[in-house]
């Protein structure tokens, strides 16, 4: 086993409560199991719901024909389309820009606690193309905007992203995020203190890249999000490969996030 992976099974083993024997796969879905590892080796604390590219029909199930993306939590929050979508044997791909494809996914839980891990491989991507954005595309709205975009005037290269503020913030020192050759997992958290967002944070591939940094009030979660366009006025997308998506209740620490991309990697053949 990949030394990479022992470490991120160790970490998980500290960072996590002990899972029972009977949450394993069953043997007859071990053919899912990548790299030794599967879906349920993420860390499990505080994951309000996940999305995943191998088991996108349950636990252990994979099937090229699932109409929606199933939430393996069991909390019921799946994902939907718009205009479209096809299964790879490990991710959705979403025609972004030039379907206007579109993966509808549930909101953040809290905009001041709260991490959002996506793996993803982009592509053609039209002007300000979205990652992904709030479905009702609150530009305007200070404190309930939350986007990560590429391709923008001021940014080509690298994405923009917005925790409860309209200001495109530039990050960098995380990878070019659209006609990579290799996915990436992305994690993205807010900076809080007390009640207010300072700024807004990314690593990516497991290790912490940047942190812009502001003030503001956080708002209401808007209740979806869309995924590769928007879906208010779908000229702003991005194909892409979908790997997964996850989204926790809380920060999750810097080694949680370094063990999850391990299993990322093993899974989806990260760089």
């Amino acid at each position: 086993m990949d030394s990479i992976l022992r470490l991120a099974l160790a970490l998980l083993a500290l960072c996590a409560p002990v899972r029972k024997e009977g949450r394993v796969i069953a043997a007859h879905h071990s053919l899912l199991r990548v790299g030794g590892v599967s879906s349920l080796d993420y860390v499990q604390d505080g994951l309000y719901y996940q999305l995943d590219g191998i088991e996108n029909a349950g636990r252990g199930v994979h099937d090229a024909s699932a109409s929606t993306w199933s939430d393996l939590t069991g909390n019921g929050r799946d994902a939907t389309f718009i205009n479209g979508k096809a299964w790879k044997d490990d991710a959705c791909y979403l025609a972004g820009a030039t379907s206007d494809h579109m993966a509808k996914i549930r909101g953040v839980p809290s905009f001041t606690a709260f991490t959002l891990e996506i793996v993803f491989k982009g592509g053609t991507a039209e002007s300000y193309a979205r990652i992904f954005d709030n479905e009702a595309y609150f530009q305007w709205v200070e404190n309930r905007r939350f986007g990560a975009l590429v391709y923008t005037s001021r940014y080509p290269n690298h994405p923009a992203i917005e925790i409860c503020t309209t200001v495109d913030n530039e990050f960098s020192l995380v990878p070019p995020c659209h006609g990579m050759s290799a996915p990436m997992s992305l994690s993205i958290y807010p900076s809080v203190s007390g009640s207010t967002i300072t700024g807004a944070s990314a690593s990516a591939n497991g290790q912490f890249k940047q942190t812009v940094t502001y003030s503001t009030s956080a708002g209401t979660v808007p209740q979806y999000m869309d995924v590769a366009n928007r879906s208010s006025t779908p000229d702003r997308g991005m194909d892409m490969d979908v790997y997964a998506i996850r989204v926790y209740n809380r920060v999750l620490s810097a080694a949680e996030i370094a063990a999850n991309y391990a299993i990322d990697k093993a899974r989806f053949n990260l760089p």
